[in-house]
């Protein structure tokens, strides 16, 4: 990870609570006084075989890093990347996964 804090260094701020210099679930950046945006990303390959599961394990894992970092989902973004040659129906499962299970948060 130190490369990576090395890269990153002119990114500090001082209204960035949490960045690369602590290893944690999800980056902190202070709005105001009272808020802060809790941003997290995560990418990882299918850990099961159904699309529709595994996009809801996807947005769990990262609806946990911002109840980690104590915060409230207010927002969440997809980041897929997908292969051309498998069906769209099985993205199409994936985001639904995904979308309903942030719909419970």
């Amino acid at each position: 990870m130190q490369p990576l804090r090395d890269i990153f260094a002119a990114a500090d701020h001082p209204d960035l609570l949490v960045g690369l210099g602590v290893a944690d679930d999800a980056a902190v950046y202070k709005l105001n006084e009272n808020q802060a945006i809790i941003n997290t990303t995560d990418f990882f390959p299918p850990v099961v075989d159904d699309p529709y599961d595994y996009g809801a394990i996807a947005a769990a894992n990262a609806l946990s890093d911002v109840y980690a970092m104590g915060g409230e989902v207010l927002f969440a973004m997809n980041i897929v990347g997908f292969p051309d040659n498998l069906d769209r129906a099985i993205l199409q499962e994936i985001l639904r996964g995904g979308a309903e299970k942030v719909a419970e948060a």
